[in-house]
């Protein structure tokens, strides 16, 4: 159950299908990330209509459109779970490096996190109010890793070499969410000797994986200069399956500092944590990134 019910800051009022929370203080309401929610049309999140409900401000979630993982957890394999957890904490990382929003007004209730059962993509409710579920991130993200690892626990078709590991790499505090998250994408963090500045970028590598591709994909970044696009012969990195991308679109550049993108004059344009980048103008990017070219999201996983 969400916290802020628990403590009377809203009610939860069912509409078939759909739910609604009504604010038992309409001044607890922030319109301004109310607003920020309203222009994410593209996001993962439930969609929010504010409305009036007997004199008192609610918040109307339309969730017709997926199931909620407690309604998918039982038939879900270990693999699965999996993509939904890696599908999780990319939003969750989203929403971290969003700086509008606040993840500590994310609804973790199994009941109210919703998934795509053709893609298992992840929708999150979000609340947009003064008063926090979690008096902090670390409340909050402590509270996420105790629930999934309480569900490996509680769900023997879920155990398995992967998800052991998983709850292991939970378990530890000093990995981060975005650590993690590369985990659950692309195999076990990098762990061990500890190498100088200057070797650090010969040892590192660098993938780009995509999130919502038709088929899984990724990019092995394994030179200096990378450049991307869709037109093969001139792009080291070649991107078919998505006609929005230029042919020569962008250009990621690695030195002794880590990791740049720069774009290359693209039609559509190329985002980091949805900035839009300046043409030929190299911004850095690290671990847990979210790269967008034209309408493609992709992580950045550094090993």
């Amino acid at each position: 159950m969400n916290p802020l019910i628990e403590c009377g800051v809203i009610t939860e009022k069912q509409s078939g299908v759909n739910f609604m929370y009504v604010l038992n203080d309409n001044k607890d309401f922030l319109i301004t990330e109310y607003k920020v929610l309203q222009n994410q049309s593209d996001s993962n999140f439930i969609p929010c209509m504010k409305i009036l409900y007997n004199g008192k401000t609610a918040l109307y979630y339309k969730t017709d459109i997926c199931r909620t993982l407690q309604e998918i957890l039982p038939n879900l394999d270990s693999n699965s779970f999996m993509n939904v957890v890696a599908n999780l904490l990319r939003t969750i990382i989203e929403v971290k490096n969003n700086g509008f929003l606040s993840c500590q007004n994310i609804d973790l209730s199994f009941d109210k996190i919703f998934v795509n059962g053709s893609n298992l993509n992840v929708n999150l409710v979000y609340v947009p109010i003064q008063r926090h579920a979690y008096a902090d991130y670390i409340a909050f993200e402590t509270k996420l890793r105790t629930k999934l690892i309480e569900t490996i626990h509680q769900n023997p078709s879920l155990q398995s070499p992967s998800t052991a590991s998983l709850e292991r790499n939970l378990s530890d505090s000093t990995m981060s969410i975005t650590t993690l998250a590369g985990y659950v994408r692309g195999g076990e963090p990098t762990q061990g000797r500890p190498v100088s500045s200057s070797a650090s970028a010969s040892v590192q590598q660098m993938k780009l994986i995509a999130l919502r591709a038709p088929v899984r994909f990724e990019l092995v970044v394994d030179q200096n200069e990378y450049i991307i696009g869709k037109k093969a012969g001139a792009v080291n990195g070649v991107i078919s399956f998505n006609s929005a991308i230029s042919r020569v679109h962008c250009k990621i550049i690695q030195n002794e500092f880590g990791y740049k993108i720069e774009d290359l004059g693209s039609a559509n344009g190329t985002y980091v944590n949805r900035q839009k980048l300046i043409a030929h103008k190299a911004v850095p990017i690290k671990n847990g990134d979210i790269v967008r070219l034209a309408n493609s999201d992709f992580q950045v996983l550094i090993q």
